[in-house]
């Protein structure tokens, strides 16, 4: 949890909205095929009279007369995805993640400036610059660092807030490491993210995939709000302001609620996930509490590592915003993003109950273990005895990709 002045440290600006054009067709006519009749000319009467004149025929109409067809209305016109602009960059180093893995859903509430800026930075960074300059016209980036910190987390390995400044449209920060140094932290961090992501198994359901990330990363992370804001709840005021992002959660296994959500949601990243972060403030408490929200089976559901830490527990797997209001944050309090509030459920839904079973408990035992062969949840009671040994026994499985448990005696 973070005081709520204090969620973001950079500054935020009001967020442009994205417009389609769509083009209409029109409807053309025409007047009917046919020909007037033309009478051929008499002549003169004189002793003898000539046969009677008669007037030429009409001719006859080739067909009956109809309309030109009409020509069908322009398709509308279909959006060009923002994301494939940030899949084609060509990095200078080869590196083993994707870090412009992006959901279209969270593109498209990020300004143009955000989108470039994004690029550019990401950019700088792997070829060590220290400075980035800012478009004319694409000044409006107030999402610029959350997202980095969603879904470029390794920025903040090498680079502290402290030293980053934006000035003369310019945006300059210091690394803390040399040139070769900072190639080595990048390959650090790309070694860790190997270990959280070293048990997924690829022949898994998408959903084990993600359960597997999930009980992984929230096995290993310990919440740590020591000097978070500035702030030292067993010792003086004057301690140094620490700030902390996704980076640590990943490379320290600490933190507080934003790292661990951004940290989940880069994770569910790099498995093929769509995901992001939401945020919100519970009622009669001043800290705001981010969480993870990502897409299964074209819904949205939430999941809180911060509340499930240990890796014992899915009670906050999968939850919805219901479940989310029963904690005490209103929906109508849950945003994404910054620049102005942008209410979450105006963009993502999260009210599907396909994983509610988890979250009442209705077996929920001592621990679980993931059945990959299965694909399964089982869940287990621990009994200890005198000699500090351990008994754990089977309570339930439950099957995630059909929503049903299964009870043993």
């Amino acid at each position: 949890m973070i005081k709520k002045e204090l969620l973001h440290k950079l500054p935020r600006f009001g967020a442009a909205a994205l417009a389609a054009v769509f083009a209409a067709g029109a409807l053309l006519a025409c007047k009917p095929i046919g020909s007037d009749p033309t009478p051929a000319p008499t002549q003169s009467v004189t002793a003898e009279p000539t046969a009677e004149p008669t007037a030429e025929p009409t001719a006859e109409p080739t067909s009956a007369p109809t309309a030109e067809p009409t020509e069908p209305p322009t398709p509308e016109p279909t959006p060009e995805p923002l994301a494939p602009a940030f899949r084609d960059i060509e990095l200078p180093i080869k590196v083993k993640y994707d870090y412009f893995a992006i959901p279209e859903d969270v593109l498209i509430l990020m300004t143009e400036g955000d989108r470039e800026l994004y690029r550019r930075t990401a950019l700088a960074y792997f070829n060590y610059e220290n400075t980035v300059e800012i478009p004319e016209g694409m000044e409006d980036h107030p999402n610029l660092w959350r997202v980095i910190d969603m879904y470029f987390p390794l920025f903040f390995a090498d680079v502290s807030d402290e030293s980053i400044a934006e000035e003369g449209g310019v945006i300059r920060r210091e690394y803390e490491s040399t040139a070769e140094e900072h190639e080595t932290t990048i390959r650090d961090f790309e070694g860790r993210i190997d270990e959280l992501l070293s048990e997924v198994v690829e022949s898994d359901s998408f959903i084990m995939q993600v359960l597997t990330v999930y009980k992984t990363f929230t096995s290993g992370i310990v919440y740590n709000g020591y000097n978070i804001n500035g702030e030292d709840p067993k010792g003086p005021s004057d301690v140094p302001y620490v700030y902390r992002h996704a980076v640590n959660a990943i490379m320290d296994k600490t933190g507080v609620c934003w790292c661990f959500a951004r940290a989940y949601n880069f994770l569910l990243c790099q498995i093929g996930a769509e995901s992001l972060t939401v945020h919100g403030l519970r009622r009669g408490d001043s800290a705001i509490h981010e969480w993870t929200v990502f897409r299964y089976k074209d819904e949205w559901r939430y999941a809180d590592p911060t509340w499930d830490i240990g890796g014992d527990s899915l009670f906050f797997f999968g939850f919805t915003i219901r479940s989310r209001e029963r904690d005490g944050y209103p929906d109508k309090d849950v945003s994404v993003l910054e620049g102005k509030t942008h209410r979450a459920s105006e963009h993502f839904d999260v009210s599907g109950d396909h994983f509610s079973l988890l979250y009442n408990g209705i077996c929920s035992g001592d621990t679980y273990k993931l059945d990959h062969e299965n694909g399964l949840i089982v869940f287990y009671n621990v009994s200890y005895d005198i000699f500090g040994g351990t008994t754990e026994t089977k309570l339930c499985t439950y099957d995630p990709e059909n929503a049903k448990y299964e009870f043993f005696d």
